[in-house]
C-alpha cells in the first residue's frame, strides 16, 4: 500500500538488546510519541522511546496531514454537546498547536514544506450554504477568523464556502524525520522493532517488552496508535475506523492550492499541492467502521466516483491509493492525559492528528512535570462521557455507516 509521503532517508535504529534506565518511557514511536519525547527531553529528562515496528510506519505515513483547528464535529455541535467554552477551547488547543509547530519548525530549521492557508468548508447546494452562517457567526463570535464565502469557489463544484484562515499543511514525514532528528540530538534513546507486551505499576514503573527486557522509568507515556494494553479509563471511549484515500496528479492551474472539507457524512477531504508545473490532489472519505467489514474496492470505486462527481472537468492520473486507520473518540474529543499513576495516553484523535499530537505533547510534558494545562480536564481519558455528546455521536457514526459503507455495498 503506497502513500505520497514516502521519504528514502529516515534513520533507522536497533532493537532493544537488554535491560535500560529512563525517568521517562514513551511506547510507540509514531507523531505524538515523538513530540511527547522532544518535549520531555528539553526539559533535561532521559526519555527512551520504543516502537513494535520503524519509526513513523503507522498513522503518520498514512494521514493526508490537515493542519487544522477544526475538527471532525462542527462548532456548533461541539457547543451543543459541551458548552461553548468548550468548543472555544477544542479550537484554541488547536490553534496553539499550529504555531507550536511553526515555531518548532523554524527554530530547529526542519524543511517540510509549512504553509499557512486557509480552510475552506465548501457548501455542495445553497442550503448546505445557508447552514454554515451559523457555523462562521459562532466561530467568529468566540474570538476564530471564519466568514463565509458566497460566490462558488474556483476549479470545482460548490455554491460557496465556510473560510477559516491561518490554518496550514506540511509534508508529514519531512517534518516528522526533522523532529525525530531534533529528539535523538536532544539525548533521547530511540529502539526500533521492539514491542512492549506489559506494564507493570510500581515505583519506578516497568516496561516489559517481547524479547524478555525491562525498561525501568518514573513515567511511561503510550502513544501507540490504539493503546496497546487497552486501561481501563479508556474502555467505550473509541472506536477504530478506516478511511480511503487517492493521490492524484494534475496540471498546473487545476484547482486553486488548499485544504477542503464537505459537510456529507461520511464527509471529504481534498488537499491540493502546487508542485512547479503540476499540482497533487490528496482526496479522502467513505470512512467506516474498522469492525465491519467490506470489500476496498468497493469504497474506493465510491470515492472515485465523488472525485468526479465533484471535479467533473478535471484531468488527472492517480498516483497512489491507499487506507488509512482513524480512531474515533465516542464523544468527540481525544484521550490525552492520565490513566493510572505514572501512566499517561495520547489516542483518539479522530481526522486531526497532526495538531493533536502537538497539543498531547505539550499537555502530557505539563502533568509529568506537575504545571498547569488549560486543557487537561478537556481531554482527559478518565473523563466521564456526557450522554447528550456520546448520543450525538452515535447518531454521527450511524449516519456515516449508512450513508458510506452500506451504500457503497450496492454499488
Amino acid at each position: 500500500m503506497a502513500s505520497a509521503w514516502e521519504i528514502s532517508n529516515m534513520p533507522a535504529f536497533k532493537a532493544l538488546d537488554g535491560d535500560i534506565e529512563a525517568d521517562i518511557c514513551i511506547v510507540g514511536a509514531g507523531l505524538a510519541g515523538v513530540w511527547c519525547s522532544y518535549l520531555l527531553s528539553k526539559e533535561g529528562k532521559k526519555i527512551v522511546l520504543i516502537d513494535c515496528d520503524k519509526v513513523g510506519r503507522a498513522a503518520t505515513l498514512y494521514t493526508t496531514a490537515f493542519v487544522t483547528e477544526v475538527i471532525d464535529t462542527p462548532l456548533e455541535e461541539l457547543s451543543k454537546m459541551f458548552d461553548e467554552k468548550s468548543a472555544r477551547e477544542v479550537w484554541q488547543s488547536g490553534a496553539e498547536a499550529i504555531d507550536r509547530i511553526e515555531r518548532v519548525i523554524e527554530e530547529e530549521g526542519i524543511d517540510c514544506e509549512f504553509m499557512r492557508l486557509p480552510l475552506h468548508m465548501y457548501a455542495r447546494s445553497e442550503e448546505e450554504l445557508r447552514s454554515f452562517e451559523r457555523e462562521a457567526d459562532l466561530a467568529r463570535a468566540l474570538g476564530f477568523k471564519g466568514r463565509l464565502v458566497h460566490k462558488p469557489l474556483d476549479g470545482f463544484e460548490n455554491c460557496g464556502a465556510f473560510r477559516i484562515e491561518d490554518q496550514a499543511k506540511y509534508h508529514p514525514m519531512k517534518f516528522f524525520k526533522g523532529l525525530l532528528e531534533a529528539t535523538v540530538s536532544n539525548g533521547v534513546e530511540v529502539y526500533e522493532d521492539t514491542e512492549a507486551v506489559e506494564i507493570l505499576a510500581s515505583n519506578p514503573t516497568t516496561v516489559r517488552t517481547a524479547s524478555g527486557h525491562s525498561i525501568v522509568a518514573q513515567d511511561v507515556v503510550v502513544t501507540t496508535y490504539e493503546p496497546f494494553n487497552n486501561p481501563e479509563p479508556t474502555h467505550f471511549k473509541k472506536g477504530m475506523y478506516v478511511s480511503y484515500v487517492y493521490e492524484l496528479e494534475l496540471p498546473e492551474g487545476s484547482v486553486p492550492e488548499g485544504l477542503y472539507i464537505d459537510s456529507a457524512n461520511p464527509y471529504h477531504y481534498v488537499r491540493v499541492d502546487n508542485l512547479g508545473n503540476k499540482q497533487r490532489m490528496i482526496v479522502g472519505g467513505e470512512d467506516h467502521r474498522a469492525l465491519i467489514k467490506f470489500e476496498d474496492e468497493k469504497s474506493f470505486k465510491a470515492l472515485k466516483g465523488y472525485i468526479d462527481k465533484t471535479f467533473p472537468n478535471l484531468s488527472y492520473k492517480v498516483l497512489n491509493k491507499w487506507q488509512g486507520a482513524i480512531l474515533e473518540p465516542s464523544d468527540g474529543l481525544p484521550l490525552i492525559g492520565q490513566v493510572a499513576e505514572h501512566e499517561y495516553v495520547a489516542c483518539a484523535f479522530s481526522g486531526n492528528g497532526m495538531t493533536y499530537s502537538a497539543t498531547a505533547g505539550a499537555l502530557i510534558t505539563d502533568l509529568i512535570l506537575g504545571r498547569v494545562n488549560d486543557y487537561s480536564s478537556l481531554y482527559d481519558p478518565r473523563r466521564s462521557l456526557k450522554p447528550g455528546a456520546v448520543l450525538r455521536k452515535a447518531r454521527d457514526y450511524t449516519q456515516e455507516f449508512f450513508g458510506g459503507a452500506i451504500k457503497n455495498l450496492f454499488k
